[in-house]
């Protein structure tokens, strides 16, 4: 690892928590987000390595409970269950529940749609008409975030990312924003070459967020900044 890495990882741990004993184990609550964060991955992804390497440096174990629904395990880190959880970006509203340490993943999200449907887009004007889904409790840009929350957009909510790509396919909808990595990466994971061949995003960025370890404010003063 990198020094620039291991010295990043650091700051992550001392910011986020403050000195469980060496030997101690954190849990945090994590979702299938490929290639950042999966049961099915080594080290269980991306992200999830680079906390777990984290805590190591401080002599402190991790584990990771995995869930497939990201609004029910964020509910579940927000009351306490667990320690923290990952990989959320920073909100006003999240910030009410969690504390949040130094990024750890820079993420670009785009719209991703078929090439059979293409469309063009500069601002949020451009969107107004387009039938768009969202997946529940995701953080996609300010702007995006905040067209949503004012009713300028009205997007459909499903639960996973790969109920995205499955209704855009049927096309009951024009267009969806997420991590272009965690997209192709899906594509390729669980669709054939010949569907794959059917979608494409649009250069422009929806945004581009950061993404890290967020720790619940009903744990133990002792054990969270």
């Amino acid at each position: 690892m990198k020094q620039s890495v291991i010295v990043m990882v650091m700051a992550l741990v001392m910011m986020a928590v403050s000195r469980p004993a060496a030997g101690e184990t954190v849990s945090l609550a994590n979702g299938e987000w490929p290639p950042y964060a999966s049961r099915s991955l080594p080290g269980y992804g991306t992200m999830s390595r680079i906390i777990t390497r984290a805590f190591a440096l401080s002599g402190i174990g991790v584990e990771y409970t995995f869930f497939d629904l990201w609004k029910l395990f964020y509910v579940l880190a927000k009351k306490g269950e667990f320690d923290g959880s990952l990989t959320w970006a920073r909100t006003e509203e999240r910030e009410k529940d969690f504390h949040f340490a130094e990024p750890v993943i820079f993420h670009e999200n785009v719209f991703f749609h078929l090439k059979s449907k293409p469309f063009d887009w500069q601002g949020i004007h451009d969107l107004l008409k387009r039938r768009i889904s969202v997946t529940s409790s995701y953080s996609y840009s300010h702007e995006f975030d905040r067209a949503v929350a004012e009713g300028k957009i009205r997007p459909f909510i499903v639960y996973t990312d790969i109920n995205n790509f499955q209704i855009l396919l049927k096309g009951r909808v024009d267009i969806f924003p997420m991590d272009k990595k965690v997209g192709y990466y899906l594509l390729k994971t669980y669709f054939s070459p010949a569907i794959r061949e059917r979608v494409t995003h649009h250069p422009e960025p929806v945004g581009r967020i950061s993404t890290g370890l967020i720790i619940s404010r009903q744990i133990p003063p002792d054990r969270a900044d």
